[in-house]
């Protein structure tokens, strides 16, 4: 199971764009998907952009993506 973290509006919105996360990439990204839903974070997302059911998102299974994160102190 993926699992979706919203950039913009939540789902489902309209003016927001996804990253997709497959669980065997979750160990890279386990610690910014627990500042992100504690909240106070911000998430910055680079790489390959596709559009899916007219949603764009960031898919870590098209292309490598980077990330970087900044959580509240």
């Amino acid at each position: 199971m993926p699992i979706f973290v919203d950039i913009g509006e939540a789902y489902p919105g309209a003016n927001r764009v996804t990253l997709v996360i497959w669980a065997e990439s979750l160990g890279d990204l386990e610690e910014m998907l627990n500042d992100v839903a504690g909240g106070g974070a911000w998430l910055s997302v680079t790489g390959y952009l596709s559009v899916y059911n007219d949603t764009l998102q960031f898919n870590i299974d098209d292309g490598p993506i980077s990330f970087q994160w900044w959580a509240k102190s």
